[in-house]
Parts: structure tokens; sequence; C-alpha cells
């Protein structure tokens, strides 16, 4: 057996390529941890082989190994499967000073006839929770996954093996149960997060599987042999027939999936949490020297509907506040097209007036756009054929006909269109994607589901075309909200819009659980003080967009104001809203809040997340709190947040702070709390209240 050395966990490759892992030098005693990485492989639909791919020695029956390569970062573990002339190897490459693998596996056709790849994966983990109680005979393993809605993002689910219906029927050894979440199309987290958590409480062990990709996978969990079943297995999947995959490989060709990262640490879900994001932080472009501070007039402002003066009054108050970006959304130009509109939205000034006076007040202008979203008019005049996706011969979402970003046509065309505004000053892009392919496009001839990868993946790259032609520049993620935010997209972007939603209640569930997903400071999370709802829109009138003086009155006390702000607090402060009915009081409590922010934010970029409470669902009424830890000193800023007046406690015994201070809002009264080493306890006077701590060691 060969031992790999690895920072914080060894590596040792076996007979027939198998490895284990471990968090110490021995492969005996407390600290071994079992796991046997293989691929999870169908070829022309054949069952047999997709069984095979499951069993304990997949090697040996299916696969013939021919050995195991070290590199500089990792290993490849190489097959051949003799029935199909076909070679597999697993590319795997450890993360120095983490707990982290990151692994995808290459498909090559050495025959002289062409086949079918119908199920890829990026690896597959059996051995987890070998040698101990088995999985149905007690609680020993928690399951963690997260379900994603449009405006409900971050919803984490915790489950037994039971509540999952993982469970044996049967000692035969072809019984398989599972339990299966998944995305398919360019909304890549439209229905779940690609992340799985299993903790295994009888080793103290949480381990972590994430699939990087920014198109279509899935991620199953698997018991084998019924009551026999020795071990749990995680597949993380490139895609497989029913995310529309189906690839041919002709004599020659080779097919690589997208990266699975994954690992295991002592600990617990918050752990596991950690140590993903430390590799996010480590495998994303570079950081923003500091965490700014933006203004977006979308949400619960103007509503893609902008004007001189609509807009003004923002752009006054925003830079009164704090802000340090304002950002037009929606409505400054003809979608795909991205030419500003002239004197019938902008009037006198135009918008390079108004680009001119957001500059002048001190702040950094920004713009909205949809890359890959165009209309009949653009496309016709440059060339529908090669700039529209098609399925099957017929428009993808001909209602929003989606542009083809593998056109050099497209990509010179929207480069131009972002070279004129980024003239005229403008340094902040928000790149929205409000529709999603689904299954995908065959205008390459590929499948849909490979055919919506490359259109996804070329975006990506022509992103990070632009920040490297347009010194400055800042692109943020927003896919309807959350839709598309793996990290395979991330990595390329300064934020992420954290959701859609613009009810301020509902907020803190979203942004808890968004950051087990998404790093803190890339979570752009909307901050509304002095909301114009949707459903307010009807009955307001049309050319001022005003608030109503009945909405306002709501606003006297503060606690609205207070709340928006210590939520957009723990992330990216994404401040929106009509703040220009804002009064002296909630006025000073948004600068209060910003100066608050930047007074810590300089860390933001290596604080951690400490979820001091189980997850909370969005129609939880009772409170919440979540803190963010400086790993240097372990000194957390706690945020609570209170939903009905009354009382409760938190628990905070095994962080061992020594010390509390209320950090915002200082100004406000009704909140009465205490600090006992071990607890904190709380009395909210009013409903809807939430306060800002700073809890030291």
């Amino acid at each position: 057996m060969s031992k790999i050395k690895h920072n914080k966990l060894n590596v040792n490759v076996g007979p027939l390529g198998h490895f284990y892992l471990s968090t110490n030098d021995s492969t005996t005693g407390d600290d071994f941890i079992y796991g046997h990485i293989n691929t999870n492989l169908t070829i022309d639909s054949n069952y047999e082989a997709e069984y095979k791919g499951h069993d304990i020695m997949p090697t040996a029956d299916f696969f013939e190994y021919v050995g195991e390569t070290k590199n500089t970062t990792g290993f490849v573990t190489e097959y051949t499967i003799p029935k199909y002339g076909a070679n597999v190897k697993e590319n795997v490459t450890l993360i120095a000073g983490l707990n982290v693998l990151t692994q995808n596996t290459t498909y090559t056709n050495n025959s002289d006839k062409e086949f079918d790849l119908s199920k890829v994966a990026s690896t597959q983990v059996l051995g987890i929770g070998i040698g101990g109680s088995k999985y149905f005979e007690s609680d020993r393993f928690v399951v963690h996954y997260c379900r994603s809605t449009w405006c409900c993002e971050g919803q984490w689910q915790k489950k037994s093996m039971a509540d999952l219906d993982i469970f044996p029927g049967s000692g035969r050894i072809w019984e398989i149960s599972k339990f299966r979440v998944g995305d398919n199309g360019s909304f890549s987290t439209q229905q779940y997060f690609p992340i799985m958590i299993i903790e295994d409480k009888e080793e103290g062990n949480a381990w972590f599987f994430e699939s990087e990709t920014p198109g279509s996978w899935y991620i199953e969990l698997q018991a084998c042999s019924g009551w026999l079943c020795p071990f749990l297995c995680v597949t993380v999947g490139g895609a497989d027939e029913r995310e529309g995959f189906r690839k041919c490989l002709k004599p020659g060709e080779s097919y690589t999936t997208q990266n699975a990262i994954y690992g295991v640490v002592k600990g617990d879900f918050n752990d596991a949490i950690v140590e993903l994001l430390k590799y996010k932080r480590m495998t994303s472009l570079k950081d923003f020297d500091t965490v700014p501070v933006c203004y977006n007039d979308f949400m619960n402002a103007n509503w893609a509907v902008p004007s001189v003066d609509r807009i003004l009054p923002l752009v006054d108050v925003a830079a009164e506040v704090g802000c340090e970006y304002f950002v037009i959304d929606a409505g400054w130009s003809e979608n795909g097209e991205w030419v500003p509109y002239g004197s019938e939205v902008f009037g006198e000034l135009g918008f390079e007036g108004v680009i001119d006076y957001i500059k002048n007040k001190g702040l950094i202008p920004g713009v909205w756009f949809e890359f890959e979203t165009t209309n009949y008019k653009i496309a016709e005049k440059l060339g529908i054929e090669d700039y529209l996706l098609t399925r099957h011969g017929k428009l993808v979402s001909d209602h929003r006909p989606k542009v083809n970003m593998r056109s050099k046509k497209v990509r010179e065309y929207l480069k131009e269109r972002v070279k004129h505004v980024y003239d005229l000053g403008i340094r902040f892009i928000k790149n929205d994607h409000n529709n999603s392919e689904k299954m995908g496009s065959t205008y390459y001839g590929e499948c849909p589901s490979e055919g919506v990868l490359q259109n996804v993946l070329a975006t990506a790259e022509f992103i990070d075309d632009l920040q490297a032609s347009f010194p400055g520049l800042v692109i943020e993620n927003c896919c309807a909200g959350s839709g598309r935010a793996t990290h395979g997209m991330l990595k390329h972007c300064y934020l992420q819009s954290y959701s859609d939603q613009e009810n301020y209640k509902l907020a803190p569930s979203i942004m808890i659980g968004q950051s087990a997903c998404i790093a803190p400071e890339k979570i752009g999370v909307w901050s509304s003080p002095y909301p114009l709802t949707c459903d307010m829109l009807p009955n307001v009138p049309q050319k001022e967009k005003v608030l109503p003086k009945s909405e306002i009155d709501k606003m006297k006390n503060g606690e609205q104001t207070a709340f928006n702000m210590v939520t957009s607090m723990m992330g990216l402060v994404y401040l929106a809203g009509k703040i220009c009915h804002a009064d002296k009081l909630n006025l000073e409590l948004i600068k209060d809040g910003i100066k608050t922010y930047k007074g810590y934010r300089k860390d933001l970029q290596k604080l951690e997340p400490v979820f001091v409470l189980p997850m909370k669902h969005v129609t939880d009424k009772t409170y919440n709190a979540y803190g963010l830890k400086n790993p240097d000193n372990g000194d957390t800023i706690l945020a609570v947040w209170n939903y009905e007046a009354g009382k409760f406690d938190l628990n905070l015994e095994k962080y061992g702070y020594t010390s509390a201070e209320l950090i915002y809002p200082t100004k406000l009264k009704g909140v009465k709390w205490k600090f006992n080493g071990k607890k904190m306890s709380f009395n909210f006077a009013k409903d809807y209240s939430a306060r800002l701590f700073m809890l030291k060691k």
C-alpha cells in the first residue's frame, strides 16, 4: 500500500486502486476512516454496468485496474473496461492544508466503435461508516441537504436514514436503497443546492460532498445489500438520462466530468461547512480589497421602471448613509440591445447625465445586464442562425430567447456594449438570468444536458474575459435571485444575490441557510427599509411610485429598519427600498448600521459561520440567531432576530465566550438582555426586532 502525504488527511492507495482516508498516520484506531473511491458509470443504458458500479468491488468484475500515478497535487487511478474498449481515469487532487479532495473522471473511447455514456459521475465514495453500527440499527447517521425554491432559498433539511426512506428490505446483495437530490438546466440551484453533509454520530465525523458544476447534477446516497449493508455510499454525479444526458463517444474521443468536492472532518455539520468554505475561498477569483456597501434601485423601490425623479433622490440618500456603489437595475435599456434609453426615461439629463450625477455624489455607478437573454430584433440584425439557442430545431425559451454564448458574434456584441457603459464610468454589472433552459440545447448536436452546461461555461469564460479586459469591473451573479449559485459559477463572480425575497421577515432564514452554501462576503443580502413591495404597486400612482403614508407610519419606531440592517450586515450589505422617505430616526439607523458594518467588514473575507441554532425554516415564527467568528481569536459577531415579542435563551456554553456587547442598534430601546458566560437571555418588547452583538473570548 502506497501512502500520499497530505497536510490534514493521509491517503493510502491500496490494491485495485481503492484508497483510504485517515486523519493521522495510522491505518487503525479511532481516527481511521475508510473510503473507497470509484466512479459510477452506465454505458449504452447497461443496467448491469450501473449495478456493478455500486458493488463493493466493482473493479474486480467490471473494470480492470491499470495502475496509479502520483503527481504534484494528487494522483490518477486508471482502469480499462474491456467490453467497450474504454479507459477510465479518476483524477484526484488533494487540497493542501484542508480535509478536502476534488475529483473529476475522464472517460476515453479506445475502440473502433462509438458508444454512449448514459450516466457518469465525478466521484463515488464507498465505505462511509464501515466497522460500526449499521445504519438501520441506530440513529448513527444524520443527513443534511439544502432545499431551494424561488424566494425561499437556503432551506436546510436534517433527516435520519429512516426519514429518507433508506432501510433494508432483504439480505440480498443486489438490493439498493437510494436518496437523491439534483437539478437540471441552467438553474442549477433551483430546487436543491448541490451539497450533502452526513454526520456520523458514532465516530464523531462529518462527511461532506458538493458538486461544483454550473450545470445539471445529482448527489445520491445509497445503501446496498439490505441488512447485510456494511457501509453507506455517496455518488456525486455529472449527469445521467434523467437530466437529459447521453454523450456519444466516437473512437479516440474523451469526456471529463465537472469537479466533485468531498472530504471528512472530525466534528459536525458546522465544521464540515467551514471546511468547504475554506476551499471555496481558496479557489475563487481575487476578493475585494474591501467588501463594499451597495445600493440597488430594483427591490422594493423602482421595480425596473427608472426615471430621473425616481433615481436622483435615492442617489442622494445612498451617498448620505455611506453606500459606495449605486446600481440602476432593469429598465435602463431594451433587453438584449443594451443601448441606454434616452429622454423618454432619463429626461434632459439623459443616461450619461444620471451616471455623472451618481459619480459626482462620490458613488460608483452600476447597471443591470442579462447577458444570456436577447430579443428577436437584435438577433435578426446580427444573424439569428448563429445567435440563438435551439433544442431539436426549436428556439429555447422563445418568449425570452436565449443567446448562444459560444458564438464569437454574441460575445463580441456583448463586450462592445459593456465597453460602452464602462467608458461612461460604470464599474458594476449585476448580471441576471431569469429563465432556465431546463433540459438544455442541442444547437451543436450535443445532448441537451451537455448543451446547457457548455453554454453556462461559456458565460463564465465571458465573465472572466470582461473582468480581465476592464480593470475594476465588479460582476454580480444573479439568477432570479439565487437560482444558479454553484461554486462553478460563483468562483468567477464577486458576489451573489442571495434571493429575490422582498419580505424582510423571511430574510434571516434564507440568509443563514445560504451562508452554509456561499461565502459570507459573496452573499449580497437585500436590506429594504421603507419597502415598496410588489403587492402595493397596483395601488400607488404609476408616475411617482411613491410609498403610501400608511406604510411610512409603520417605520416610525425604527425596528423594521434595524431588522433589515442586521440581516444584511451578516453578508454583503445590499441596500434597497424607498430610503428617500426615511425620517431622522430611521436615516440614522441606516447610517449607524453601515458605519458599524464598515468597522468589521475588513475581516469579513476570513470570518466563519457559527450556527448557534439548528436551521430554521422560513415558516418559523419564534426567533433565530447566527454568528460570524474570527478564526484568529474566536470573537464572534452574533445576530439575533425575534419574530414575536417575548423571552428566550441562547445556550452558548460550548463556545467559551467571556463577554458580550450590543453593537447595533444602540439607539433603540425595547430589548432587555443579559449574558452570564454560558447563555444569553433576551426579552423583546416588540415583534420583529433584531440586534447585533460582539461576543469575545
